[in-house]
């Protein structure tokens, strides 16, 4: 019997965990999903069911996880929704050790301003969500779409664009330490 395509199994637990949320969310996390897969596919990354290429943990349903082997190196970049049911997201990046101890060689966040640590994307946090119509999500996608660029440079050379935070960071979805670029 065949082995079901990389990212199968977690695609249906991304979907079924968008049946669950309410339809702004279900909107943003629909258009980040085809947006971020169309262009990081392009970029050499596959969706994920478990981290570091199947020898780690699963994925959470809330999160879509691209991944691509460098060398002996993997490149992540990770949007992880809102647990609340708020149409708003992180994005993560970074590239670490294929082999464990499994440590950073670079990471940070995608942000508005550099100087942030971390960004939510899409809807603000005082913001009624009744206030939040679909159109919002969609210019909020392809704004950090367009930000993706500065990600992949990120990713392979180190040079932090504006979008991307000034300060290392450690993706809180895992423990280790970030080495200085």
């Amino acid at each position: 019997m065949a082995q079901p395509a990389v990212g199968t199994k977690h695609r249906k637990r991304f979907e079924r965990w968008q049946s669950r949320v309410g339809p702004q969310t279900r909107h943003l996390s629909a258009l980040v999903a085809a947006g971020a897969s169309l262009r990081l596919e392009q970029a050499g990354f596959q969706l994920v069911d478990n981290r570091l290429q199947g020898s780690g943990s699963a994925i959470d349903p809330n999160d879509l996880r691209f991944e691509r082997v460098v060398g002996d190196q993997i490149d992540v970049v990770q949007f992880s929704f809102e647990k609340y049911d708020q149409p708003r997201f992180q994005v993560w990046i970074s590239r670490e050790f294929s082999a464990p101890p499994n440590d950073f060689v670079r990471t940070a966040s995608l942000v508005k301003r550099q100087s942030q640590y971390v960004y939510f994307w899409g809807k603000p946090w005082g913001l009624p969500l009744v206030l939040w119509p679909n159109h919002c999500s969609t210019s909020t996608v392809k704004s950090v779409i367009e930000k993706l660029e500065q990600a992949l440079l990120f990713l392979d050379t180190g040079e932090r664009g504006p979008n991307i935070s000034s300060t290392p960071n450690v993706n809180p979805l895992k423990t280790g330490k970030s080495s200085t670029d």
